[in-house]
């Protein structure tokens, strides 16, 4: 698949994938988190 490619196009190619989930699992962890907050709030006021 990747025969006849220069070292540095399968290198800019996983440094790009690197970049890309180094900003997304923050970003993705963080709207997690903020939807567990939610939820958990909106099970204490029904449980009152």
């Amino acid at each position: 698949m990747l025969l006849g490619k220069g070292v540095a196009t399968i290198t800019a190619l996983i440094v790009l994938h690197l970049v890309a989930a180094a900003v997304m699992i923050p970003a993705l962890a963080r709207s997690l988190r903020a939807a567990t907050v939610d939820t958990a709030l909106v099970s204490a006021d029904v449980d009152l």
